[in-house]
């Protein structure tokens, strides 16, 4: 009988591997994917430059503050309220109330050169009041205001409409000092 004896180191190990389908298709796959990605990447970027071509220019027309049945319980019992310009047009707006209808103050004195702040009322104070830089007491009726409307109808209906491209003037002059 006849022994097999081991092969030998200078002996064929064999035929090469052969290549597998399966390798193939994994790098089907990955490329089909690292594309899909690519072409995800390329579409996202194309929206947001689609939605920012507008050079960051801000929208013309009025901006909303809110409900104004909400303001107008807010001033009442909070006192005025400020808020700033979403649009960045202006150095911000007070809402404040005159004979129960909203207003929207000028932050921003053009006159004096500062901001107008408001006081609350102290200790032994009724009421609070509006200063400018100098601390000039000034009312409501006395500062500049934005257009503003609340409209009746459409989609933005009971809504408190600021428009801070046009300023009115005050109903009543500052006093002098």
């Amino acid at each position: 009988m006849t022994e097999s004896s081991p092969s030998s180191p200078s002996s064929p190990a064999g035929p090469p591997p052969a290549r597998s389908r399966a390798a193939a298709g994994d790098r089907t796959i990955l490329l089909v994917t690292g594309a899909a990605v690519v072409f995800a990447a390329l579409l996202v970027a194309a929206v947001i430059l689609l939605a920012t071509r507008n050079g960051g220019e801000v929208p013309p027309g009025p901006f909303s503050l809110g409900s104004a049945k909400g303001l107008i319980d807010n001033v009442r019992e909070e006192g005025p309220v400020f808020y700033a310009d979403p649009t960045g047009r202006s150095a911000g707006v007070w809402v404040d109330g005159e004979s129960g209808r909203l207003v929207a103050l000028r932050v921003r004195d053009p006159g004096a050169g500062c901001t107008v702040k408001w006081k609350a009322p102290r200790d032994g104070e009724t009421t609070g009041h509006y200063a400018d830089c100098h601390g000039t007491h000034l009312s409501s009726e006395q500062i500049p205001r934005y257009a503003s409307r609340i409209p009746t109808s459409g989609d933005r209906k009971g809504l408190f409409l600021v428009d801070v491209r046009r300023t009115l003037p005050a109903p009543s002059p500052p006093t002098s000092p």
